[in-house]
């Protein structure tokens, strides 16, 4: 019969074992402003994952993990919204990026949902606007294809996969102005349900899961000190949502204002990465439940950036780690 310390010992051990990858993204340079680079960041702080970087520049573009490959899509180019999309198999050695099937819809700023086997692209934007398309990957003839809409205008939201056949849209600019619109998308019967608005308006922001909860943070967002401004700033303003009550509350506010940046549950702690707030950062804070504050990592990210995708690996990384 196992021991209790042993059983403790084996559950920290899988809890400090997860990781983030946090790939391409946006710098301050006005020749090249975006890259193609690759780091990690896990239960040591930050490492070299050792994934080739991406094999174009790349911001503004989303990627995730389904199954064993890792996919990057989309993004903001020269000409505007890109189509292209990138594949990397994570169980073929050496690891090599090569092309997957273009996107019907060139698009930036946008949700890639991964759903059991089911990968999606949700909304995001273009030169002339808003995308109200939904694509989904059709395995069996290896393209991506039309599947649903957004209900109306709709930009810099972010998503969210809820369970096993739904996406979350939370905050983002709509038709109405404030920023604060929350919807559920099933993608079974391809119902919407409207959900409790935030309690801040905000776009360019980011979200996570954390503890069975929803928590989004930072983005732009009315200037508080002078609510007539039609302006807005960066904030640093944290809430959570509670998926039993369906209500909003306001958490303790991060350390450092941040828009477009990387935002996950690491190892059980909400992690905020980088970003942008008037310059490009390359800090990374920390939530401490226990004290209810922000901290900051010691170390910082190899270059300040914004624009760029998290991807959470789970415990792939785990040897490389530490």
């Amino acid at each position: 019969m196992l021991s209790k310390a042993l059983i403790i010992s084996s559950l920290v051990w899988c809890v400090s074992s997860e990781s983030v990858l946090i790939i391409g993204g946006e710098v301050d340079s006005i020749l090249h402003p975006s890259i193609a680079q690759i780091e990690g960041y896990g239960a040591c702080g930050l490492f070299n994952p050792g994934v080739p970087d991406l094999p174009h520049t790349d911001r503004e573009f989303s990627a995730a993990r389904i199954n064993n490959l890792l996919v990057s899509c989309g993004g903001y180019g020269i000409f505007g919204a890109v189509k292209k999309c990138y594949a990397l198999d994570l169980d073929k050695q050496p690891m090599t990026w090569t092309d997957f099937p273009e996107l019907e819809i060139g698009r930036h700023n946008f949700g890639l949902i991964v759903l059991g086997d089911d990968l999606f692209a949700v909304g995001g934007s273009t030169i002339v606007g808003s995308v109200r398309s939904i694509e989904k990957f059709n395995w069996e003839e290896y393209r991506w294809e039309q599947f649903s809409e957004i209900q109306g205008f709709r930009e810099d939201f972010c998503a969210l996969p809820w369970g096993d056949d739904s996406v979350a849209l939370i905050g983002g600019y709509d038709s109405s102005g404030h920023q604060r619109r929350c919807e559920l998308f099933n993608t079974t019967d391809l119902t919407w349900t409207v959900l409790t608005p935030l309690i801040l308006g905000r776009g360019q922001h980011a979200c996570t899961w954390f503890q069975g909860n929803i928590v989004a943070a930072g983005g732009w967002a009315i200037n508080d000190d002078n609510p007539d401004d039609i302006g807005q700033l960066p904030v640093k303003y944290v809430e959570m949502y509670d998926v039993e009550t369906g209500n909003w509350t306001l958490m303790e506010d991060m350390r450092h204002r941040r828009t477009m940046f990387g935002f996950s549950e690491v190892n059980g702690v909400l992690t905020a990465i980088a970003g942008w707030e008037g310059l490009y950062l390359d800090t990374v804070e920390r939530y401490n439940e226990e004290g209810q504050v922000w901290e900051y990592d010691e170390e910082y990210l190899s270059v300040k950036k914004s624009a760029f995708a998290t991807v959470h690996m789970g415990d792939y990384f785990h040897d490389l780690e530490c």
